[in-house]
C-alpha cells in the first residue's frame, strides 16, 4: 500500500507498462481473487472433511512439532502486520481476512487429528501461496518499475515477507506418513526417506541422499546404505494391481498405461511445465539484450530480467527432476511389475512348444525358451523401461513447439511461418525413416533372440565343449550369429543417423529462409536482441522438432518389446491341476506339447498306495513322461487323473540350487536334527559331508555342478525325503550310481521306514528294482501295462568298507568348493564395489579401430565443435556490421551464413556417422574377444562363475554397447574439456558405487528367475507352500534390485539441483557484466556472451544427463573388458616355450600309462588322485569301476588335461599329455561325458560341429544308431515322417529326444571323430539294457579294432555285465588303485570287483 491517493497512484502505476503486468496488479489489487480462492477452499475442505471415510492410516511425525509452531508464529505475524497497516480494512480486506483464514486452518491442523491435519494443513500451504503471491504482485511490483515515485507500504511489505517465510518453514517440515488401511504390504513397512521428507527435500533438493553422498566422498557405500523405497513398490502388491488390470485391458500397451496412470498424469504435466518455462530464459535474454541497446526506452529495472533467468532456470530445474522422477519411479513400477508378470506366468504355465519370439511363431523350437525369457526379462523390460523419456518428447515437446513459434512471431513477424512450412516438410521424410527403423529394430531383436539363445545353450554345456577342444567352431558359430545380428543394427544406425540429421538440417534451412525474409524483404535491421534471442528460440524450436527422429526411434522399439511379451503370453497355456485323491490315472491320454507327436495314450493305471512302484521300458518308451503327466506338465486330452497335493520329484537330470549342499537337501523344509541325518545317511551322503572342508555348508555351484553325477542324484532324493510329501515321484535315481552305492541306497532308503506311509513312482533300467516293486508299470511305445506283485522287500547283502583305511575322494578340491573366502560373484557383488578409473571412455575410443580411425573421429568432433563456434562469431560480425552500415551486406552477410551453418550440419552428420560405425567396430570386438575369452578359460572359473552372469555380460552388457553409448559420449566428448572441471568430484565418487551396486543388484534377479525356471517342475509339484516361498525369494531381489536403481536416478536429481544453481550463477554473473560493461564493448559481442553463457549453463545439465548415461554404459564395457582380461586355461606362449613340436600324424596309438600319479583339481586342492599307476594297451576295451566318489570321472578328467599333476606323469601315445597343447590334446581324443548334450540345430551339426567328416561317415553311424530300438520311437515325436537324417531338427538340450536317446547319439557324435582312444564317462546309465548290449556291439566294431587298429575305449561303467567282456578293468577306491586286472583276474582273486559284481547280482 502506497501513500498516495488510489487515483494518482492507479493512474501512475499501470501507465505505459507492459500489459501483462498491468492486468496481474490490477487483480491483485481488487481483491476479488483472494475472495474466490477462500470461498473455493473452505468448500473444498469441508466436502473433503464430510466425506472422510478413514481409508488411510496417518503416523504423526514428531519431528514436525517445531516446525508446526514456527510456521504458525510466523503466518500470525503476517496477519498482524497487515492489519496494521493504513488503511488495511479498507483496500486490502480480502488479503486480511485470507490471512485470518490461513492462521485458522494452521492452528487447527496443528491441534486435530492425523487423519485430518494433513488435509487442513495442505489448504493452509495453498492458500498461503496464492495469498502471498497476490500481495507480491499488489505490493513489491509497482517498486519495480523505472522511475517509480510510489513509496513502499513498510508493514505490507513484511506481512508478504513473513508470509513467504512461513511457506518455507511448512516446505522443510519432516511430513506425516500416510498408507492406506486395507493394504497388507502397507501395513508391514515402517515409512521409507522419501514418504517422510520434507516437500522442498522431495521436490527440489533431495538433501535426504546427502548423507550418502557423503560417505561415497570418504569411503565405500554398500547396498545396506541405500535407503528404503515406499510402502507400493511391494512387488507382490505391484503383480497383483498388474494382474487385475491386464484382465481389463488384455495388451500389455494399455495395461502398462493404466498401471501407471498417476505418475504418468503427474510426468506429463512436469514435461509441459518444463518446456515453457525453457522459454522464460530466452525472453529474460530479449528484454536484457533490448535494455542494453535501448535503455531509456526500458520500463523495469534490468536486474528483474536478471532475477527471472536465475530463478527460470533453477524453477525449470525442480520440474524436470520431477519429470525424471516421476517417470524413473513409474519405470520401476513397470520393471517390478512385467518380471513378476513373465515370472509368475512361466511358473503357472506348461512347457512352450513353439518360438513365441519369432514374428511366424513356428512350431519348431529352434531357440531355447530360458534364453528367450532371459531376453524378455533383461533386454525387452530394459527396453520399455526405457520409455520414459517419450514422456516429457510426447507431451512436452508439442507444446515447446507451439511456444516456440509464438515467440518467434512475437520478435520476427511472419517469417516465422515460412520457417515453420520448412520445418514441416521433414515430418514426411522422418516417418518415412521411422518405418525402416522399425523394420530393422524387429530384424535386430529376433537376430538377437537367437545369438542368446545359442550363447545360452553352448555355455551351459561349456564342459563338453571344453572336452572336444570346440572352443574355436564354437566361437566361430556364435560369431557368425552376432555378424548377422550385427549388420542388422547398422541399418538401424544408419537410419536413425540419417533421422537425425534430418531432424537438425530443416530447422537450420529454416532459420536460414527466416534471417533472409527478415532482412532481405523486411528490411529490418539484424540487432543483437533479434539474432541471438532467434537462434535460442529456433534452437528450441529444433529440440522440440528432432524429438520426431527419437520417437521414431524409439517407439517401435518400445512396441515391439511389449508385443513380444503378448506373444509370450499369448504363447504360454497353464498347467493341468488334478483334484486331489490318491494316485490313480484312468482312460488318459498324453501329450508333452500340444504339437508334439508322440502321445502316451489310453493309461489306466492304479498306482498301489503306501507301496512302490516301479516304471519300467525301453529309452524313448515314455517313462520320463508319464511322471510329468502326474505332475501335470503335460497335455491331458482326454481322461483323469487324481493325485495328492503336495509331491516330490527327483528329475533324472537332477535340478540344484548354487546354494550349501544342505540348504538343496532342506529346500523349504524346517531343519530337524534327528530326520536330517536319517535321510543324509540313508543315501549315503555321510562319507562325502565328510571330506569337504564346510561339510554340509559346501556351496556346491550352479545345478549342483560341483558334485558328481552320483552325487547330484542322492542329493535329489535326499531333497524329496526329508520333504513330508505323500507321495514321491523319482526319475531313474540309480542311474549315476555304482552297484555298491545302489545296494547301501537300496536297503537304507527302500527298506526302512523313510517310505512308510508314501506312495513311491519309480523310474529305473535295473532288472532286479523292478522284482522288488508292488506294481510294475511296463512302457512300450506310448502305452502301458500294468503287474500287482507281491513281494516283502528286504535288504540286499552287501559287504562293509568301513574297514579300508582310506579316506573317500570328493568330486572337485575341497578349496575351491568350500573355502568361505572364495564366494561366488553373486553373494559379494552387491555389497562393496571397488573403485575404478575415471576415464575408461578413453579406453572405450581405443576399440573404435586403427589409430586412423580414431584419429579421423576425434577430428571431425573437433572440426564439428569449431565450426559451431564460428557460426555464432559470424552472427556477432553481422550484428555489429548491421550497425555500422546501415545493413548495405546484408546479403554476404547471409550468404556466409547460409554455408556455416550446412557446414556445421554436415560435419554433425559425419561426427554422428563416425561414433556410431567406431561403437559398432568396438562392440564386434568386445563380443568376439568375450566369448573367445569366456571359452579358453579355466574350468575351474567356469565352475564358480554363474553362467547367468556371464549372460548378463552376453545380453544386457553388449545391448547397452550397442545401442547406448555412441550419442552420450559423442557429446560428453565435446563438452567435456569445457565443463568436465565442474561436474562434482564428491557426486562422481559416490555415484560410481551407487551405479555398481544398482547394476550388480540386476544380475542376482536374472540368474534366481533363470535358476528357478529351470526347476518349476520340481517346485511346482511340492506345492502353493513351496511356490509362495520361490516367489518371496524372487519378490525381494527384484525390490533390491528397485532400491539400488531408485537410488541412483535419486542420486542423479541430487547433482541436476546444484548443477542448476551453479547454471543460474553463470547466467546472473554473464548478465551483472554485461550490464557493467554496456556501452565500452559491441552488441553483437555482448549478445555472442550472453548467448555462450546460456548455452554453457544449458550444456551443464545436457552434460549431467549424458555423463549419467555414459558411467551406465561404461559400467558395462567395465564388466565385458573384465571377461575380456580372463586368464586363459593355457597361455598362448606356453606353445612356444615347453610344448613338445608333435608329429601331424600324433596320436597313432591309443596306449595310455599313468606313472605314479598324484593330482589335484587346483594347486592348492587337496590330493584326488594318490599315487596312481597303470597301463592301458593300445587296441583295448578298458574299464574303471568303483564307488560314486571314488575317482573315476577324475582319471578322465585327468587324461583330458583338466587337473593339475601334482607328482607322475601320464603318457598318451608315450607323450606326456603335459607337453601338448590342450587344444590339441582333447580334439585327439573322443569322449562321452556323463551328461548327454545335444544343442538345438539338426543332427549333422550336433554330429560334426566342424565340418571335418565325410557324408558317408555319417550316414553310416547315424544309420547304425537310428536301428535301435529306443531310436525308432523318434520318428513318432518330432521328427520328419521318416527316418532319422542327419536334417533332424533338434530342439534346444535336445529336449525332442529322450535322456536315453540322446546318450545314443553322443555315443555317435564320439564315433565320428574315428579318434585313437575314446573315452566314455557312464555313457549308457539311462539307457534300457537290451539298447546297453546293442551299443556294446557298436562300440566293438567301430571304436575298437584290437591291436591292427590301434584305436582304444576307456569306460566309466556301473554296470558291471556290460564290461566282463572287456580287455582290463581298473578298480577305484578313494582316489587310489584297489586292484587291476581282466575280469577273469579280478574274479578268480575274489577281490573288490566280485564283491561288486556279486552286490550287483552279476556272479549268478
Amino acid at each position: 500500500m502506497t501513500s498516495h491517493p488510489p487515483s494518482e497512484d492507479v493512474a501512475f502505476e499501470y501507465h505505459n507498462i507492459p500489459s501483462w503486468l498491468a492486468v496481474t496488479m490490477k487483480a491483485a489489487r481488487a481483491g476479488r481473487v483472494q475472495t474466490y480462492l477462500g470461498v473455493l477452499s473452505l468448500l473444498g475442505l469441508s466436502l473433503r472433511l464430510l466425506k472422510s471415510e478413514h481409508k488411510n492410516h496417518t503416523r504423526k511425525n514428531k519431528e514436525r512439532k517445531f516446525y508446526d509452531v514456527l510456521s504458525n508464529a510466523l503466518r500470525f505475524a503476517s496477519f498482524v502486520s497487515l492489519y496494521s497497516a493504513p488503511r488495511a480494512l479498507e483496500d486490502d480486506l480480502p488479503s486480511v481476512s485470507a490471512l485470518a483464514y490461513i492462521c485458522s486452518l494452521g492452528i487447527a491442523a496443528a491441534h486435530s487429528n492425523s487423519a485430518h491435519s494433513y488435509k487442513l494443513l495442505q489448504h493452509a500451504v495453498l492458500m498461503s501461496v496464492a495469498t502471498a503471491s497476490l500481495m507480491f504482485a499488489a505490493h513489491v511490483m509497482p517498486l519495480l518499475i523505472i522511475n517509480n515515485v510510489a513509496q513502499p507500504d513498510v508493514k505490507a511489505l513484511l506481512s508478504t515477507a513473513f508470509l513467504f517465510a512461513s511457506i518455507f518453514v511448512s516446505s522443510v517440515s519432516p511430513r506425516d506418513w500416510t498408507v492406506p488401511i486395507n493394504v497388507e504390504e502397507a501395513r508391514r513397512t515402517d515409512p521409507s526417506p522419501e514418504e517422510s521428507a520434507s516437500w522442498l527435500d522431495y521436490w527440489c533438493t533431495f538433501g535426504r541422499l546427502t548423507p550418502l553422498i557423503r560417505k561415497g566422498w570418504g569411503g565405500e557405500i554398500t547396498s545396506k546404505d541405500l535407503s528404503a523405497l515406499p510402502w507400493d513398490y511391494q512387488p507382490s502388491y505391484l503383480l497383483e494391481r498388474f494382474k487385475n488390470l491386464r484382465k481389463k485391458h488384455t495388451t500389455t500397451e494399455r495395461t502398462v498405461l493404466a498401471f501407471i496412470w498417476t505418475d504418468l498424469s503427474l510426468a506429463i504435466v512436469s514435461a509441459s511445465t518444463f518446456f515453457t518455462m525453457e522459454f522464460i530464459n530466452p525472453f529474460g535474454m530479449y528484454y536484457l539484450l533490448d535494455y542494453l541497446a535501448h535503455p531509456s526506452e526500458a520500463v523495469l529495472h534490468p536486474y528483474i530480467w536478471l532475477l527471472l533467468i536465475m530463478l527460470s532456470k533453477l524453477f525449470g530445474t525442480v520440474v524436470q527432476q520431477q519429470l525424471a522422477f516421476n517417470s524413473c519411479r513409474a519405470s520401476l513400477k513397470i520393471q517390478i511389475a512385467l518380471t513378476s508378470e513373465i515370472y509368475n506366468q512361466a511358473m503357472q504355465s506348461r512347457e512352450l512348444d513353439h518360438d513365441f519370439a519369432s514374428k511366424s511363431g513356428e512350431k519348431a523350437a529352434k531357440r531355447s525358451s530360458t534364453g528367450l525369457l532371459t531376453n524378455l526379462l533383461s533386454t525387452d523390460i530394459k527396453t520399455i523401461m526405457q520409455g520414459r523419456v517419450l514422456v516429457g518428447l510426447i507431451f512436452g515437446a508439442p507444446v515447446g513447439g507451439i511456444l516456440g513459434l509464438i515467440s518467434l512471431y512475437r520478435i520476427i513477424g511472419w517469417p516465422c511461418f515460412v520457417g515453420l512450412a520448412i520445418s514441416l516438410l521433414g515430418t514426411p521424410i522422418t516417418a518415412w525413416i521411422s518405418d525402416y527403423i522399425s523394420q530393422a529394430e524387429e530384424d535386430a531383436k529376433e537376430a538377437q533372440d537367437a545369438r542368446v539363445s545359442l550363447s545360452t545353450e553352448y555355455f551351459r554345456s561349456i564342459k563338453m565343449i571344453k572336452y572336444f577342444g570346440w572352443e574355436d567352431v564354437v566361437a566361430e558359430q556364435i560369431e557368425a550369429s552376432r555378424k548377422e545380428e550385427q549388420h542388422h543394427l547398422w541399418n538401424v544406425a544408419l537410419f536413425s543417423a540419417a533421422s537425425t540429421d534430418v531432424a537438425y538440417m530443416i530447422p537450420s534451412l529454416a532459420l536460414m529462409a527466416i534471417f533472409a525474409l527478415y532482412t532481405g524483404v523486411q528490411g529490418q535491421e539484424m540487432t543483437a536482441s533479434v539474432a541471438f534471442i532467434t537462434i535460442d528460440l529456433m534452437e528450441l524450436v529444433r529440440d522440440n522438432t528432432s524429438v520426431l527422429s527419437i520417437v521414431g526411434r524409439m517407439v517401435p522399439k518400445l512396441r515391439l518389446s511389449m508385443k513380444r511379451i503378448d506373444r509370450y503370453i499369448a504363447a504360454t497355456s497353464p498347467k493341468e491341476n488334478f483334484p486331489e485323491g490318491r494316485l490313480t490315472i484312468k482312460h488318459a491320454t498324453f501329450r508333452r506339447t500340444f504339437s508334439a507327436e508322440f502321445k502316451l495314450q489310453d493309461l489306466t493305471l492304479d498306482f498301489v498306495e503306501g507301496g512302490l512302484n516301479v516304471v519300467i521300458g525301453a529309452s524313448g518308451s515314455g517313462k520320463t513322461s508319464l511322471l510329468l503327466s502326474i505332475l501335470g506338465e503335460t497335455v491331458l486330452e482326454k481322461g483323469t487323473v487324481t493325485k495328492p497335493r503336495d509331491v516330490a520329484f527327483a528329475s533324472q537330470s537332477p535340478w540344484l540350487q548354487a546354494k550349501s549342499l544342505r540348504d538343496n537337501i532342506l529346500f523349504t523344509s524346517t531343519y530337524n536334527e534327528v530326520k536330517y541325518q536319517q535321510v543324509v545317511e540313508a543315501c549315503c551322503l555321510d562319507v562325502d559331508l565328510a571330506e569337504l572342508e564346510n561339510g554340509e555348508e559346501t556351496n556346491i555351484g550352479e545345478n549342483g555342478q560341483l558334485l558328481s553325477g552320483g552325487q547330484r542324484a542322492r542329493v535329489s532324493l535326499a531333497r524329496a525325503l526329508l520333504s513330508d510329501a505323500p507321495l514321491l515321484l523319482l526319475d531313474d535315481i540309480f542311474a549315476a550310481l555304482d552297484s555298491t552305492t545302489s545296494i547301501s541306497l537300496w536297503n537304507k532308503v527302500f527298506c526302512s521306514s523313510l517310505l512308510n506311509a508314501r506312495t513311491v513312482v519309480l523310474v529305473t533300467q535295473l532288472s532286479w528294482i523292478a522284482a522288488e516293486g508292488d506294481c510294475v508299470v511296463t512302457l512300450e511305445h506310448g502305452r502301458a501295462t500294468l503287474a500287482n506283485q507281491s513281494v516283502s522287500r528286504k535288504p540286499k547283502s552287501v559287504l562293509s568298507v568301513e574297514n579300508v583305511a582310506l579316506k573317500p575322494t570328493v568330486r572337485k578340491d575341497d578349496k575351491s568348493d568350500s573355502d568361505p573366502d572364495n564366494k561366488s560373484e553373486d553373494d559379494g557383488a552387491a555389497s562393496t564395489v571397488p573403485r575404478r578409473g575415471r576415464l575408461q571412455w578413453i579406453e572405450y575410443i581405443g576399440y573404435f579401430g586403427s589409430s586412423t580411425t580414431i584419429a579421423l573421429t576425434t577430428a571431425s568432433l573437433v572440426i564439428f565443435i569449431l565450426s559451431g563456434m564460428a557460426t555464432d562469431l559470424w552472427l556477432t560480425s553481422w550484428v555489429d556490421a548491421a550497425v555500422d552500415t546501415a545493413n548495405r551486406h546484408a546479403a554476404y552477410y547471409l550468404g556466409v551464413y547460409v554455408f556455416l551453418s550446412l557446414f556445421t550440419t554436415f560435419c554433425e552428420g559425419v561426427v554422428t556417422l563416425m561414433f556410431t560405425r567406431g561403437g559398432w567396430v568396438a562392440a564386434r570386438t568386445l563380443h568376439s574377444t568375450l566369448v573367445r575369452a569366456v571359452l579358453n578359460t579355466s574350468i575351474g572359473w567356469l565352475e564358480k562363475t554363474s553362467i547367468d552372469r556371464i549372460m548378463g555380460r552376453i545380453s544386457s552388457d553388449l545391448d547397452s554397447l550397442d545401442q547406448g553409448i555412441s550419442e552420450p559420449l559423442r557429446e560428453d566428448s565435446a563438452s567435456a574439456s569445457v565443463v568436465g572441471a565442474l561436474v562434482g568430484d564428491m557426486y562422481t565418487r559416490a555415484v560410481k558405487f551407487v551405479k555398481s551396486i544398482a547394476s550388480s543388484a540386476q544380475a542376482p534377479v536374472i540368474s534366481r528367475l533363470s535358476e528357478t525356471l529351470d526347476g518349476m517342475a520340481v517346485i511346482r509339484a511340492r506345492g502353493d507352500h513351496v511356490r509362495f516361498a520361490f516367489d518371496e525369494a524372487i519378490w525381494g531381489l527384484l525390490h533390491d534390485s528397485a532400491r539400488a536403481a531408485a537410488a541412483q536416478k535419486d542420486c542423479e536429481q541430487w547433482l541436476k539441483f546444484r548443477m542448476s544453481l551453479l547454471s543460474a550463477l553463470i547466467n546472473g554473473t554473464a548478465g551483472v557484466l554485461a550490464l557493467r560493461a554496456s556501452g565500452s564493448i559491441s552488441h553483437g559481442l555482448v549478445g555472442f556472451s550472453l548467448a555462450q553463457a546460456s548455452a554453457l549453463s544449458r550444456g551443464l545439465l545436457r552434460v549431467v544427463f549424458k555423463l549419467n548415461d555414459l558411467n551406465v554404459s561404461m559400467l558395462s564395457f567395465q564388466r565385458v573388458k573384465e571377461y575380456c582380461n580372463l586368464p586363459p586355461e593355457e597361455e598362448p606362449c606356453a606353445e612356444h616355450t615347453d610344448k613338445q613340436i608333435l608329429s601331424p600324424s600324433w596320436p597313432q596309438s591309443s596306449r595310455i600309462e599313468f606313472q605314479n600319479v598324484t593330482a589335484r583339481y587346483s594347486p592348492s586342492g587337496n590330493d584326488v588322485l594318490k599315487n596312481v599307476s597303470f597301463c592301458f594297451d593300445a587296441g583295448q576295451r578298458n574299464a574303471i569301476v568303483g564307488r560314486t566318489g571314488s575317482g573315476k570321472s577324475t582319471i578322465i578328467l585327468s587324461i583330458l588335461g583338466f587337473t593339475h599333476i601334482v607328482s607322475g606323469k601320464i603318457l598318451y601315445d608315450g607323450v606326456d599329455i603335459t607337453t601338448v597343447p590342450r587344444k590339441r590334446l582333447r580334439q585327439a581324443i573322443g569322449m562321452v561325458p556323463q551328461d548327454a548334450l545335444l544343442f538345438q540345430g539338426t543332427i549333422r551339426r550336433n554330429l560334426d560341429p566342424s565340418k571335418s567328416a565325410a557324408e558317408s561317415d555319417l550316414d553310416e553311424l547315424l544309420t547304425a544308431c537310428a536301428s535301435l530300438s529306443s531310436m525308432r520311437t523318434q520318428t513318432e515325436k518330432d521328427a520328419a515322417h521318416g527316418s532319422l537324417t542327419l536334417n533332424t531338427l533338434v530342439s534346444p538340450g535336445g529336449s525332442n529326444f529322450s535322456q536315453g536317446q540322446r546318450q545314443v547319439l553322443s555315443l555317435c557324435r564320439a564315433m565320428v571323430r574315428k579318434t585313437k582312444l575314446t573315452l566314455l564317462d557312464e555313457a549308457t546309465s539311462s539307457v534300457d539294457m537290451e539298447t546297453d548290449n546293442v551299443l556294446q556291439d557298436i562300440l566293438r566294431t567301430q571304436l575298437c579294432g584290437g591291436q591292427k587298429s590301434r584305436r582304444g575305449l576307456i569306460t566309466v561303467a556301473h554296470r558291471l555285465k556290460t564290461i566282463l567282456d572287456y580287455d582290463r578293468i581298473l578298480v577305484m577306491g578313494f582316489g587310489k588303485v584297489l586292484e587291476m586286472g581282466s575280469p577273469k583276474e579280478l574274479l578268480d582273486a575274489r577281490g573288490k570287483f566280485f564283491d561288486m559284481l556279486k552286490d550287483s547280482g552279476g556272479t549268478k
